[in-house]
């Protein structure tokens, strides 16, 4: 057991003085341009408008600034560990040098599942706008060629959707510098009909679209700039709306109103955190900045100013659709589907209507590229360290690609989006991104409060003492110790576990017992007030773990960007990502389970024995004495101090 232990605790431990095999050809202004174009694919065009029609109405614009700044969070962790670990794998490798081999492995699977279900998706989507704008014709000749009638699998072959994310993954293959520029021109025309959105809309919006009366959403609107009359009635009551709307007036009355209290939140706060949630996926996508570290040239400064930068660009652009959306077009009258093209259609620019869908197909082959970027440097950097078949890591001597990985993850994941049926996989696809947002913020708190060099260096010259305190002393840091240690590192450690714990916790009596907890304040309810009673002891103890991590000391290790406010900030990361894992029902964990099932199989039948970590390999260090350690990492001069060769070291603990 023992050994076991050993095996999945064991680390990474990385040399920044070798040489990758990778080609280190990417600037700032590339790694924004992949965050940018991975995240603004098609969901640019249709958030705004769902989520305004029927969670948030006007305040989908404070709903989509709710998510951006969640996102931050966990954008600003991934910055600091772009600086620290500029390696491929993302949050694989982080979780590999701050955690362990085996929550890295659970990293890395997961991932592969939300990158490749992610890629298939947006492929899928592409292959559908296309056939929209050939009236069907496409669909209906794949359907008369191979029909297919299987439960999960799509209605026939789409030899599309398989075309195009094959086809991209060969061009992947023949260098990423060419593809990055083809990427930049995409997401730039894809940016600049955000642009002509928002200026051409600004010519049609009303202030009375985000002040309409409850009273007025019974009757008729004069709108005199379009000289017309808009039956807000017709929108509204089921009784007259019932067939267009029968989601909003499923099991209702007829003269229900789906329409809400009208005004600027007609669905009140549970609407705009509703809506907040929703749209915090249309910010998922700028971690593919992270996967890229090995082929950046100055990665300590360009991945976090392209984070940041990518992060800033995409909530200015939602924001301002969102606002000029709902201003043009009152929220509860927009097309769900395609709101940006039907507000211009309303207005009568037919023609600008076609500008936005040449938008939409710039986005989508932007989204779809950076969606197949990531996955085959996850699964390069896997199979680099012995966790994945050796094969995987093959890396092209020309293009310094990684080839077989790339063509490896094509494949499957285009055949994945020829024949799924991807709206019953879509669900689960989050979990893996959500996972490695928690477990980045996690190993950031982690990495701040450990013991480096640097530390032991600045108690000598300022002869500070440095000794072990209990750990009930240490717990709030009663010494004032002034330099971390291995009691303030494991106080730090527990704490973050616990933090974890707790989270689950906290978030699944507020996602799930919100209703009785309600009933329980205004009723009386029994199981309702012990419910918030709970909640009151979780939130204590929650708070008394931040206390305790807050009184410990940080390391002194100069890192070119570092998290403000840790571990505050990191903690609220880790608590919105938990939420909206939580919020997930039990069908979707149920998927995600088989998933990492078959993910355990492959680890404890190949990677556990075959890890380059493992104790007698021949890149383990014995001794437990890294040649090269994470806490060197970020020096002054950006790079570890170590021995130089090619391959990272690995340590057992």
């Amino acid at each position: 057991m023992s050994q076991l232990v050993k095996s999945f605790s064991r680390k990474k431990h990385v040399d920044l003085t070798s040489s990758s095999k990778l080609a280190r050809c990417l600037g700032t202004l590339d790694l924004t341009a992949l965050g940018v174009g991975a995240t603004l694919g098609v969901g640019t065009y249709v958030l705004a408008g769902a989520i305004s029609k029927y969670q948030s109405g006007p305040a989908v614009c404070l709903s989509m600034a709710i998510a951006a700044f969640a996102s931050i969070f966990a954008g600003l962790c991934y910055a600091e560990f772009g600086t620290r670990v500029p390696k491929a794998g993302s949050a694989y490798v982080y979780g590999y040098v701050c955690v362990g081999e085996l929550v890295a492995f659970i990293l890395g699977w997961s991932m592969i599942l939300s990158y490749g279900i992610g890629a298939s998706s947006v492929a899928k989507s592409y292959s559908g706008y296309v056939d929209a704008m050939v009236d069907n014709k496409m669909s209906e000749a794949f359907k008369s060629a191979i029909p297919i009638d299987v439960p999960f699998l799509a209605d026939y072959v789409d030899w599309f959707a398989f075309g195009i994310t094959f086809g991209i993954s060969i061009i992947l293959c023949l260098g990423m510098k060419e593809s990055t520029k083809f990427n930049t021109i995409l997401t730039l025309l894809n940016v600049a009909v955000i642009i002509f959105v928002l200026i051409g809309g600004a010519f049609h919006v009303s202030g009375h679209n985000w002040s309409i009366e409850k009273s007025e959403l019974g009757g008729t609107y004069e709108n005199g700039k379009l000289n017309i009359t808009e039956d807000y009635r017709a929108a509204c009551l089921c009784e007259v709306c019932r067939e267009d709307e029968e989601e909003a007036c499923s099991g209702k009355p007829d003269d229900f109103n789906w329409c809400g209290e009208g005004g600027f939140s007609p669905f009140g706060v549970d609407g705009i955190v509703s809506g907040a949630a929703t749209a915090f996926y249309g910010f998922v996508g700028f971690d593919v900045i992270a996967t890229m570290g090995e082929e950046v040239i100055n990665p300590q400064r360009a991945m976090p100013i392209a984070i940041i930068l990518s992060l800033s660009i995409i909530f200015l652009a939602y924001f301002g659709l969102s606002a000029v959306v709902t201003l043009v077009l009152p929220y509860f009258l927009q097309n769900a589907e395609a709101p940006i093209p039907f507000i211009f259609e309303y207005v009568g620019w037919n023609w600008a209507a076609w500008v936005v869908r040449i938008g939409a197909f710039m986005g989508l082959t932007a989204s779809l590229l950076g969606g197949i970027v990531p996955l085959p440097r996850v699964i390069w950097a896997m199979a680099s360290d012995g966790l994945l078949p050796y094969f995987l890591s093959y890396t092209h001597p020309k293009y310094q690609t990684p080839f077989a990985a790339t063509l490896f993850s094509g494949f499957i994941f285009a055949v994945m989006a020829a024949v799924f049926d991807l709206r019953v996989l879509m669900d689960f696809m989050s979990i893996g991104t959500l996972l490695a947002y928690t477990m980045v913020s996690a190993c950031v708190i982690l990495l701040r409060y450990r013991q480096t060099e640097e530390d032991l260096v600045k108690a000598k010259e300022q002869s500070l003492t440095v000794h072990e305190a209990s750990m009930w002393k240490q717990l709030f840091n009663q010494t004032d110790m002034k330099i971390p240690t291995a009691a303030s590192s494991n106080v730090t450690a527990w704490a973050t576990f616990l933090i974890g714990i707790f989270s689950f916790v906290f978030c699944g009596l507020i996602a799930n017992g919100r209703d009785l907890m309600s009933k329980g304040v205004m009723e009386g309810s029994g199981v309702g007030v012990v419910l918030v009673i709970m909640v009151c002891t979780v939130t204590v103890i929650l708070s008394l773990l931040l206390i305790a991590i807050h009184r410990q000391p940080q390391s002194v290790t100069y890192v070119a960007f570092k998290v403000p406010l840790v571990p505050f900030i990191p903690t609220l990361s880790i608590l919105l990502n938990v939420y909206l894992m939580v919020s997930m029902d039990a069908a979707t964990w149920a998927k995600f389970g088989i998933w990492m099932l078959l993910g355990f199989a492959i680890y404890g039948g190949y990677g556990m024995r075959h890890s380059l970590a493992r104790e007698g390999g021949p890149n383990a260090v014995r001794s437990g004495k890294a040649v090269t350690d994470v806490r060197k990492i970020g020096a002054e001069d950006g790079v570890a101090i170590g021995h130089e060769g090619e391959k990272d070291n690995y340590v057992n603990e």
